[in-house]
């Protein structure tokens, strides 16, 4: 699992010094992203676009106006089409939100359907 501190700032927050939902979506794509590229996966070196199928969100407690938080990712499990991201958000050890992302992959020129490739299997693998 990859960990990516973020610092909840005045830009991410309401009226009520709460980051909103809209940027919490936001931290784990940023967290996705840096897990693939520590991963040795660079995202933009692919012959395939890496697409969002569905994403599970479950919003436990706050993250607030300058609160540290840390964004998790980790390969949950792979099919031969699809593979799910496990995310949590984390204040210290209190857990904020749990999601899981479902992603499918796209070839760049026929815009055809990609199997996972091997290497997201073994991703998964280290994470259990």
């Amino acid at each position: 699992m990859s960990d990516y501190l973020i610092r909840v700032e005045f830009e991410d927050v309401d009226s009520y010094k709460i980051a909103h939902h809209t940027k919490l979506l936001a931290y784990l794509e940023r967290a996705r992203t840096h897990y693939f590229r520590n991963m040795g996966i660079s995202l933009g070196e692919l012959p395939f676009a890496v697409l969002v199928q569905q994403v599970s969100m479950r919003f436990i407690s706050s993250a607030k106006l300058f609160d540290e938080v840390t964004v998790s990712a980790a390969i949950k499990s792979c099919e031969s089409y699809k593979f799910v991201v496990e995310q949590k958000i984390m204040r210290g050890s209190e857990l904020l939100v749990k999601a899981q992302v479902t992603h499918a992959l796209q070839d760049f020129n026929n815009s055809e359907v990609v199997a996972v490739p091997d290497t997201f299997f073994e991703l998964m693998k280290l994470h259990k």
